[in-house]
């Protein structure tokens, strides 16, 4: 608020007081708080005679000439890249109220839906807002699906490899996963390989078939469990199997 509206809402505030000026000057301190008030008791008592001079004295210290806009500044406000589309708005109306050109509520609100972000503006161009609230409204909401998005995109590293093309019957080959495709993608991607070579083959004696007790066939208790798992090799000796196959890789 500058100094000569808050004389303005003084003087309309106490009413039929504010043709006596020395009422006034007696009612000037409770209108003023923080540092206009500070001010106000450091003023030595005969300082100030008249009404007149307490707006002059009052003037001369906290008025402030606020920068003059025009159309064409409002017309080149942009929103902030961590700017929301609401604070954006909050912004624009605060640099209207100092436009002095007077312009219709569409067409200061297209003003501000020129200045939102490129998807924004993309979104809603050629749509009429009967306001700035009901611009800040719709794109508000389409603001957080974008962000949403974003969030999942980044989220998810997406696919490692390609899969391999189904075959039938060795009708052709199976189809390899071609790296050379995530050659120009930005984001790093750990990818593990395995080489299968041939050799003599390793014999672990832990792999033992288990049998029953005359050595003819399988134990029955797992296989009358379930026909259709048959467990042939003794389950408790896994580690073991692990141990072996880390040892001979390794």
């Amino acid at each position: 608020m500058s100094t000569a509206e808050h004389i303005t809402h003084f003087t309309v505030q106490y009413g039929n007081l504010g043709a006596n000026e020395v009422q006034k000057l007696r009612l000037f301190p409770n209108s003023l708080t923080g540092s206009a008030f500070s001010w106000y008791i450091t003023l030595r008592p005969t300082s100030v005679q008249s009404w007149r001079e307490m707006e002059d004295h009052f003037h001369a210290q906290f008025y402030r000439t606020e920068p003059m806009v025009f159309v064409a500044d409002l017309a080149k406000m942009c929103q902030f890249l961590d700017e929301s589309v609401e604070k954006f708005v909050s912004r624009f109306k605060i640099a209207r109220y100092k436009c002095l050109t007077m312009l219709s509520e569409n067409e200061f609100t297209k003003m501000a839906l020129g200045g939102l972000h490129f998807e924004v503006r993309k979104r809603f161009a050629g749509q009429k807002f009967t306001d700035l609230g009901q611009l800040v409204a719709q794109a508000t909401s389409y603001e957080l699906l974008l962000r949403e998005e974003e969030d999942l995109k980044s989220s998810s590293l997406g696919i490692y490899y390609k899969p391999p093309a189904p075959t039938i019957m060795g009708s052709r080959a199976p189809k390899v996963a071609d790296f050379a495709d995530y050659e120009d993608c930005d984001e790093d991607y750990e990818i593990s390989i395995t080489e299968i070579i041939s050799g003599k083959p390793y014999v672990c004696k832990a792999l033992a078939q288990m049998a029953e007790q005359s050595g003819s066939a399988p134990a029955k208790t797992f296989r009358d469990r379930d026909a259709k798992n048959k467990y042939t090799y003794d389950t408790t000796k896994a580690e073991l199997v692990f141990d072996h196959v880390g040892r001979t890789v390794g």
